[in-house]
């Protein structure tokens, strides 16, 4: 993929992203979520990137099951 056409927001944001989706419908933002990724990626002895390409790519090949369950446990909580 030429650079012109790379995708601002991969991997991080979709990492983001993939995090806050996980929460069990617990609302966090995208910052947080920067900040547990990298906590975890230092815990596992890997660069931040590394482990957010690796999120960013189960994200893209899950996203919408990901929603889905998301949604569900907002709606179980009362929050939408």
């Amino acid at each position: 993929m030429s650079e012109a056409n790379e995708d601002p927001r991969d991997p991080y944001t979709y990492a983001c992203d993939y995090i806050r989706l996980s929460t069990g419908g617990v609302v966090i933002s995208r910052s947080v979520a920067s900040q547990i990724r990298s906590a975890i990626a230092k815990a596992l002895k890997m660069t931040d990137e590394e482990l957010a390409v690796e999120l960013a790519e189960y994200y893209k090949a899950h996203t919408g099951g990901l929603v889905e369950q998301h949604l569900k446990d907002l709606q179980r909580q009362g929050v939408i």
